[in-house]
């Protein structure tokens, strides 16, 4: 009778964790897989003519995206606000559901992923630059060339494991607003610095 009316109250205990990991979960493996095909799709588009042509078909709305996305010239801009907004609405969304707060974490990471290698067309033809004129008396300068372009490529990619691992590791911690917040706030930061056009906004 004891053990029974222990596996009773145990179970709604169990299937509410068990529900909770396959929202996380089912979100996680969609952002995986279409990342390891956004990759693969950049990997084919940079090294051969094949292009937005698979399989015979032309994928005119799949170039008219590429082509909406590339061209925003606050791209270097955007990369560093994504992650920022993102730990906002982590801070404050976790008071309420940890699974909006853990969704957001891997969506953000993800759209901040796809917008740096919307850089890549500008970084291969020339530098990318973009400025904020007159803010803070001295102005905000970003530049994107091949090197920073890589560093900010390898960082994203990193940070969306890192980020989908945090999740458990992080189950039984205490303070994990506080703690996915910083996480967005530091890799809006390396992103930054990264794309800094000089040392006054590398040092910001």
């Amino acid at each position: 009778m004891i053990n029974s009316s222990r596996q009773k109250t145990g179970k709604p205990i169990e299937d509410k964790l068990f529900s909770k990991f396959n929202i996380f979960s089912f979100n996680s493996i969609t952002v995986m897989i279409i990342t390891v095909l956004i990759l693969g799709y950049f990997i084919v588009l940079t090294q051969s003519n094949i292009g937005l042509t698979i399989l015979g078909f032309k994928m005119v709305l799949l170039e008219k995206l590429i082509k909406f996305v590339v061209d925003i010239k606050e791209l270097p801009l955007l990369v560093i606000a994504v992650p920022l907004i993102g730990g906002v609405i982590e801070l404050l969304g976790g008071r309420k559901s940890d699974d909006t707060r853990d969704v957001t974490v891997v969506y953000t990471t993800f759209i901040t992923l796809v917008l740096v290698l919307a850089m890549s067309p500008h970084a291969l033809d020339r530098t990318l630059t973009y400025s904020l004129n007159q803010l803070l008396g001295f102005g905000f300068s970003f530049k994107v060339d091949m090197l920073s372009l890589t560093l900010a490529m390898t960082t994203s990619i990193l940070w969306l494991p890192v980020m989908i691992y945090s999740h458990k590791y992080m189950l039984h911690e205490n303070h994990r607003n506080r703690f996915y917040f910083f996480m967005s706030v530091t890799f809006s930061a390396i992103l930054g610095t990264v794309m800094a056009g000089d040392l006054f906004t590398m040092f910001m």
